[in-house]
């Protein structure tokens, strides 16, 4: 006996043996109504899979879900020719859904599908003033993210419970309101004559911050970050991502300010050649400074190299709680101010005074004026020298001269000319100053006791001044020149009043040459009355050396430096 595939019913064959009808019966009946248990059994298993669709949340799960149920169906449909009546057939048949049954995605569909429905039930058991907007979000949160996201291997948390919601608003305003307002005074620059005098009241968000996080309990700290954790999805991994960058893009400029000013305090504390103790632990203390700045700086560039897609902004959720906090305190914070403008007594008698000291300065101005007209008119120029470009001999000079006045400057003029370094341009520049200031030295010194006479120094920056000749000898020329670019020393004299008459250029150019002349003259003439000094200092020996290299004893060379210095008679 057999059932076909578009039977429903228990047939008999014709070459089988007639039994009694009545046994016959009994027989067909039974096996009808262990078939039809059979495909009821068949028929309940998968009309439970059929069920279980409508527990998957996410769409992509269900579609799964369709086309493996639809080939399980497929499969079953094929062998729909089996005797049912047979309990073997049942099981064959049912156990066809085993591997649809175990298949790990719609296993987790389903799980997932279970956990939501049970965290809905329990959400919709809480009293009203239990839930919030934010609680509920982070509590569903992952569920959410799972729906929207379509992911077949996501697995939700199971028996996560819900945060009762805690209202917090309260504690958070009294922070605000538990901590002194600190109250000062500054002054400010107002307008011209006043003064700007700021009464200031204010609350700093770092005080209301640690006041709030030392007041709350650990239910209303939880509390707290649920409100940020809210925040945080609101916002987005994205938006999270660009902040925390810019975060540590700020946190890495200000550790980059901080430990270059411990660099440069370290630089002057190392430069110390005796430090004392204390020296020594600020500087150990400012290592430990630049060291860990150092630390965030290498930090704050791998953060801010993070790849998008490394963030997970549950792992930032200590970091966005502590700005979410400190955002509300900026909020609570405050600093009024109350101005007043007062008279600036100090600015006005500052004022009154300029205002007198400049009425002075211009009677004094005027005063010198006159006086300096008065000089110009009483004194006339007796020498002169240029001296603009002497202020930087000092760098082409090999040794300073130690001695004064004209004597100086020709040590200056020897150097100048024996400095093999020096262009010859530079040297003649150096060289024409040079010898026109000689002259003038020589004038101030050969008329030193005239009381007639003084020394303008002219600038060619600024006013120059007046000196007496006395102070002028004194002073070393070279502290002359390096004080400042000198454009003219003038030796000048009175043309009116007392004093000893002075020597002019000429004149003492003059005197000068005659007393040269005078010398050689003078040596001629001891020369020609004593030829024996002449062929002494000057008669050849065998080998052309000189008189006193030819055989001059010690007592003639005496003689002889004792007739020079004589003289003739």
């Amino acid at each position: 006996m057999a059932i076909a595939a578009q039977h429903t019913q228990f047939v008999t064959n014709d070459y089988i043996s007639p039994i009694p009808a009545e046994d016959l019966i009994k027989v067909a009946l039974k096996k009808q109504e262990m078939y039809d248990e059979g495909r009821k059994q068949i028929k309940q298993v998968y009309d439970n899979y059929g069920k279980l669709r409508g527990t998957i949340i996410n769409e992509n799960a269900k579609n799964y879900f369709d086309q493996e149920f639809n080939k399980l169906v497929k499969n079953v449909q094929s062998n729909a020719g089996l005797d049912f009546a047979n309990i073997g057939n049942v099981e064959a048949v049912i156990n066809l859904g085993k591997p649809f049954e175990n298949d790990q995605y719609i296993k987790t569909a389903l799980e997932n599908g279970q956990e939501y429905q049970r965290r809905v039930t329990e959400m919709n058991g809480m009293a009203k003033d239990k839930r919030s907007s934010d609680n509920d979000l982070v509590y569903m949160y992952d569920v959410n993210s799972y729906i929207e996201s379509g992911g077949l291997d996501t697995k939700l948390a199971k028996n996560k419970s819900y945060q009762q919601y805690v209202d917090i608003s309260a504690k958070m305003k009294a922070a605000e309101k538990e901590i002194e307002a600190e109250t000062f005074t500054t002054f400010e620059q107002g307008p011209a004559g006043y003064i700007q005098q700021v009464e200031h009241k204010r609350k700093t968000r770092e005080d209301i911050y640690n006041r709030l996080m030392s007041s709350l309990t650990p239910e209303e700290q939880a509390q707290l970050q649920i409100h940020s954790q809210a925040n945080m999805y609101r916002l987005g991994s994205d938006v999270l991502y660009q902040s925390w960058v810019g975060s540590n893009k700020e946190e890495k400029l200000l550790a980059d300010e901080t430990r270059k000013k411990a660099m440069q305090e370290l630089g002057r504390l190392t430069s110390v050649k005796k430090p004392t103790a204390e020296q020594i632990s600020q500087m150990n203390s400012l290592q430990q400074v630049i060291s860990y700045n150092e630390q965030v700086i290498t930090a704050a560039n791998e953060n801010i190299k993070m790849n998008p897609d490394d963030f997970d902004m549950g792992e930032y959720v200590p970091f966005f709680t502590k700005r979410f906090v400190d955002g509300i305190s900026k909020q609570l914070s405050f600093n009024n101010t109350k101005t007043e403008l007062k008279e600036n007594k100090v600015y006005m008698a500052n004022l009154d005074n300029q205002f007198k000291l400049s009425q002075i300065a211009a009677q004094g101005a005027e005063s010198r004026k006159t006086k300096e007209f008065e000089q110009q008119l009483d004194y006339t120029t007796q020498s002169g020298a240029s001296a603009n470009r002497l202020s930087g001999i000092t760098k082409v000079l090999k040794t300073v001269p130690t001695t004064k006045g004209s004597a100086a400057i020709s040590d200056m003029i020897t150097q100048i000319t024996n400095n093999p370094d020096l262009k010859q341009s530079v040297k003649d520049g150096y060289l024409e100053q040079l010898n026109t200031l000689l002259n003038t030295y020589k004038y101030a010194e050969a008329n030193k006791d005239k009381g007639n006479l003084i020394v303008s120094i002219n600038r060619s920056m600024g006013k120059g001044y007046n000196t007496s000749l006395s102070d002028f000898l004194e002073a070393n020329p070279l502290t002359l020149m390096s004080s400042g670019q000198i454009a003219q020393i003038e030796v000048r004299s009175k043309t009116s009043g007392s004093g000893k008459e002075s020597k002019t250029p000429d004149q003492i150019r003059e005197e000068e040459r005659a007393k040269t002349q005078g010398d050689l003259d003078a040596k001629a003439q001891l020369f020609k009355d004593n030829p024996d000094l002449a062929k002494l200092l000057y008669g050849k020996s065998s080998s052309g050396g000189a008189g006193a290299d030819a055989g001059a004893t010690p007592e003639q060379i005496k003689a002889m430096q004792d007739m020079l210095n004589k003289g003739p008679k």
